[in-house]
């Protein structure tokens, strides 16, 4: 399946069938097997309905708290398929309630950002209870949120090298661990998986 570009001259993304400029990860919903979403440099994060390849099913404009466009590198649905995740380059995590069309956005980093400013988020995964959202960041930092309260992280583990955009993490099935892997540093060998508890 391919989705349709959008015309890149039209100023506001709203307007336009599809993403204008490179994307950054997508992801399956869990539970509406039809509907996918994907994030792009165009500072949108977009649904998709693969019975639709003509436009978008909705999409959302992702903006910093002084309302200045903001990059979204990572993105990922919650396993009941409630809320959007999306995280950006000016360190936000951003969340919105699916459930809702307009995609109002319910929690967002407003005094510190979740990561360094100017890094990538690499990957947000929830748990599978839904309660719990990790972020994994270039700034070699993976962090564990409480889903109804962001104003700091639960746990942070540092110094963990992410030379990657595509550096994953992973709830085990029971959630209890944490995995990640680490990037190679100067003059080593072999790369690391580093398990931590949640």
């Amino acid at each position: 399946m391919e989705c349709v570009k959008g015309d890149q001259y039209l100023v506001d993304q709203g307007s336009t069938k599809g993403h204008t400029a490179a994307l950054n990860n997508g992801c399956w919903n869990p539970k509406i097997k039809e509907e996918f979403l994907t994030c792009a440099n165009d500072s949108t994060v977009r649904l998709w309905d693969v019975t639709s390849k003509f436009k978008h099913k909705n999409i959302i404009k992702t903006k910093s708290t002084g309302g200045r466009k903001k990059v979204p590198t990572a993105c990922n649905y919650s396993n009941d398929g409630r809320w959007v995740v999306a995280g950006c380059t000016d360190g936000s995590i951003q969340i919105w309630d699916h459930n809702k069309y307009a995609f109002v956005n319910v929690a967002m980093q407003k005094k510190k950002p979740a990561h360094m400013n100017g890094s990538d988020i690499t990957c947000l995964k929830l748990s599978y209870d839904d309660r719990s959202l990790a972020s994994r960041g270039s700034d070699d930092t993976l962090k564990l949120w409480g889903i109804r309260n962001f104003k700091q992280p639960v746990a942070s583990n540092t110094s963990l090298p992410n030379a990657f955009s595509m550096t994953d993490c992973v709830f085990s099935p029971d959630d209890t661990l944490l995995v990640t892997g680490i990037s190679l540093r100067k003059n080593e060998k072999e790369g690391e998986i580093v398990f931590s508890r949640s």
